[in-house]
């Protein structure tokens, strides 16, 4: 094996180990928790109570980092 190849292999051993652990990060409770008070402070929405906002902020949040994991995850599952 030449020396390009065994970079090429230590490279995408690295980076499927990252996309592993950005995998679990991103739908990690801290994350999702974190991204969603983040929305609702920059966010209001009228008519609606600053309780309702976090409600539909962390739902929000759980659809969208479920649909990226989907994007990003294995396509041979």
């Amino acid at each position: 094996m030449d020396m390009t190849a065994i970079l090429v292999t230590l490279a995408k051993t690295q980076a499927k180990k990252l996309k592993a652990e950005w995998r679990v990060f991103l739908q990690s409770e801290e994350f999702e928790q974190q991204l969603a008070e983040k929305l609702d402070a920059k966010i209001n929405i009228p008519f609606v109570k600053d309780e309702k906002e976090a409600k539909i902020f962390r739902e929000f949040v759980d659809v969208v980092t479920d649909i990226i994991d989907g994007l990003v995850g294995d396509k041979n599952k």
